[in-house]
């Protein structure tokens, strides 16, 4: 039996009345940029059966998108899921977590340096955008460093240790 798709690992994947259905939260626009379509719920069992008796499976190896669920659980199917990348996934997850875990990144910015805070929330998005543009090749080396410090493989010469 195949494994469940990332964020619906609840369902059977043996029931093809569920087997697919964790696709059918809503589908693209037909517009580039429109608002997701979203589905009727009572529609989606019999849709994943059509589907499956039809002949498609779910592959791991092949699945490109990955579901992120609204923000405002009070609209139910009429708020679609949105459908993105990896990166972008597991980008929202952290967050998710990381608010559900009480961590507030901006309360705790403001907190251990207001001025920054403060800098930060009086600019525009465009300067935002540049800014963040501007130190964007700063985390690739810094998440290299913490995957080598963690794995126990530092050996770059130039990361500063306790003891220098």
């Amino acid at each position: 039996m195949t494994d469940a798709p990332v964020g619906f690992e609840g369902i059977d994947m043996s029931d093809p009345y569920q087997a697919l259905a964790w696709a059918l939260g809503s589908m693209p626009s037909h517009q580039t940029g429109g608002i997701p379509v979203p589905i009727p719920p009572k529609v989606v069992p019999a849709w994943s059966k059509f589907l499956t008796d039809l002949g498609l499976e779910y592959n791991p190896a092949k699945q490109r998108l990955f579901p992120i669920t609204s923000a405002n659980p009070d609209m139910g199917w009429l708020s679609p899921v949105q459908w993105v990348n990896r990166e972008e996934y597991d980008r929202h997850q952290a967050e998710k977590q990381a608010k559900a875990d009480g961590i507030d990144l901006e309360q705790m910015l403001a907190t251990f340096n207001p001025g920054l805070a403060q800098r930060i929330a009086d600019m525009t998005d465009v300067e935002k955008r540049d800014a963040m543009a501007a130190q964007a090749h700063k985390f690739a080396s810094t998440f290299d460093q913490i995957q080598r410090l963690r794995s126990g493989t530092d050996t770059d010469p130039e990361t500063p240790t306790e003891t220098q």
